[in-house]
């Protein structure tokens, strides 16, 4: 429960505070009200204290090892942040 609402992350890395997104035209594009609602997700997890790291899935369809380099850099500063 995060900000008195429930939201469900695509994916978490608790260990790093890391909220992972993924967006499909389908789930997230294709209606204003989706667009909307994932912004407010967004702003619940910041304001709990989470980062997130949005991809859309063709990005990740088409561009898999650059999407795992943005994460491995996102990774890298946070733990660089905790030191």
């Amino acid at each position: 429960m995060i900000a008195g609402r429930r939201y469900i992350a695509d994916i978490l890395i608790a260990e790093y505070g890391l909220v992972i997104e993924v967006d499909g035209w389908e789930f997230h594009g294709k209606y204003k009200s989706g667009f909307q609602r994932d912004r407010e997700k967004d702003r619940a997890f910041m304001i709990a204290g989470y980062r997130i790291c949005r991809f859309s899935a063709g990005e990740i369809l088409r561009d898999v090892e650059g999407v795992l380099e943005t994460l491995e850099q996102v990774i890298g500063k946070i733990r660089d942040e905790k030191k």
